[in-house]
Formats: C-alpha cells, sequence, structure tokens
C-alpha cells in the first residue's frame, strides 16, 4: 500500500463494511442453529406423545384419559415457538441489513467515508426494539402461528382428541 493513498476514513469504512459482513454470517449461523432446535423440539414432541399414548393404550385402565396427551403438543408447540421468536428477532436484523445494502445509504456511505444511517453489530437487533414493525414481526402470537408449525402441533392435538373420544366410548 502507498503511504500516500492511505486514507484512514476510507479503511475505517471497509473495516465496518467487513463487520458488517461478519455480522450476516453470524445471523447466518443463528438461523440454521435455530431451525435445528425447532426441528430437534418436533422429533421430542413426537416421539413423547407417540410413547405416552402408547402406554395409555397399552394400559386400558389408563385409556380413559388419553385425551390429556393433548397436552403435551401444546408445551412442545410453546417451545418451538419461543426459538422461532428469537431466531426472528436476526432475521429482522437480516433484513434491515439487505435494505442498508440496496439503499441510497450505502452510497452516501461510500462518498462520506463512513457508514451512514447504520449501525454495525446487532445480530439480534437490540436497536429496534421499542419499533412496532420489530415487535410485530418477533411477536410470540405470530410465531406460534406459523403454517408449519401450526399444523404439526394441531395434527398432534387433534390426534390426541380422537383418540380420546374414541377410547371413552369403548
Amino acid at each position: 500500500m502507498n503511504p500516500d493513498s492511505y486514507d484512514p476514513m476510507l479503511e475505517s469504512l471497509k473495516y465496518q463494511l467487513e463487520i458488517l459482513k461478519t455480522e450476516l454470517e453470524s445471523i447466518d449461523k443463528t438461523v440454521a442453529r435455530i431451525d435445528e432446535i425447532t426441528q430437534t423440539i418436533k422429533n421430542w414432541a413426537i416421539v413423547t406423545w407417540a410413547g405416552v399414548i402408547s402406554l395409555a393404550v397399552g394400559q386400558p385402565e389408563l385409556r380413559k384419559y388419553i385425551m390429556i396427551t393433548a397436552l403435551l403438543p401444546l408445551i412442545f408447540w410453546y417451545m418451538d415457538g419461543y426459538w422461532r421468536h428469537l431466531q426472528r428477532r436476526s432475521t429482522f436484523r437480516a433484513i434491515k441489513i439487505r435494505e442498508f445494502l440496496n439503499d441510497e445509504r450505502l452510497q452516501k456511505s461510500f462518498a462520506q467515508k463512513k457508514l451512514v444511517g447504520f449501525l454495525i453489530y446487532d445480530p439480534i437487533g437490540h436497536q429496534y426494539k421499542d419499533l412496532p414493525e420489530y415487535k410485530k414481526y418477533i411477536a410470540a402470537r405470530r410465531t406460534l402461528n406459523f403454517a408449519e408449525v401450526r399444523n404439526f402441533y394441531l395434527g398432534l392435538i387433534i390426534i390426541s382428541v380422537i383418540l380420546g373420544v374414541v377410547f371413552f366410548y369403548i
């Protein structure tokens, strides 16, 4: 590097953009890790629910309580929703990074040789916590109501209720 061409402001901007790149990589890893956690929760939900159903069906005196097994998917549904809520914080931040990289703030940043209108390294989007848009995006009600999550757990609950009704009248 030519010492005459060294520009500390430009080097600072390059460093900040590198941190932003690192933040995106961190967010991607977080999202992937939480996807694994939610898959594990679903696996445990099925194993636990099926095990309790099998135990209840195998014991005639427990069959009348089989409807209670509908509570198990509810518990796992809540845990799954909680982890998805945490995941959504990071995905919201990734959306904000994408917006920054694709709007005029990036060009202004190069012109001014510093980041304009954007904070770096906030992988969970803490700076957005008071924004209604952020609150709505990460809301637990939303995460619990994702179709793939809702349908999975409601399916288990419905099966428990049907089995409960069937065994109650047998």
